[in-house]
């Protein structure tokens, strides 16, 4: 649980929150150009955009929900990705939590993700 934890806080304030996206990070010709708009966006939103994370015990579950403020997306992630240079399978923060997590769900566009841990 605690994986899957950082992988959705990890997400909600990379992509979420400043608005990065994943495949920069897969090109190392894109790579250094992340890191910059990384550094640059963490230094713009000072603490403006917050991560709010929330935790109950639901009908014998551990429910834990991760919710970011940036602009959503589509809720149509596919399972796993291929990148298409290398053909080669690439398991991406999502894919992480999806692995640890007995079910991983979407609500408010995108922006919140609830993930449910079996006793």
């Amino acid at each position: 649980m605690e994986t899957a934890l950082q992988e959705a806080l990890a997400n909600a304030l990379v992509h979420g929150n400043l608005g990065l996206a994943s495949d920069m990070r897969d090109d190392f010709h894109q790579y250094e150009h992340f890191c910059t708009l990384l550094k640059t966006r963490l230094q713009a939103c000072e603490g403006r955009r917050r991560v709010e994370i929330a935790a109950t015990w639901k009908d014998g579950w551990l429910e834990v929900s991760v919710m970011d403020h940036g602009e959503g997306f589509v809720e149509t992630i596919p399972e796993e990705t291929t990148t298409p240079a290398a053909g080669r399978l690439v398991l991406h923060g999502l894919g992480i939590i999806r692995s640890l997590a007995s079910t991983v769900a979407f609500a408010d566009a995108g922006r919140r993700l609830i993930m449910r841990f079996a006793p």
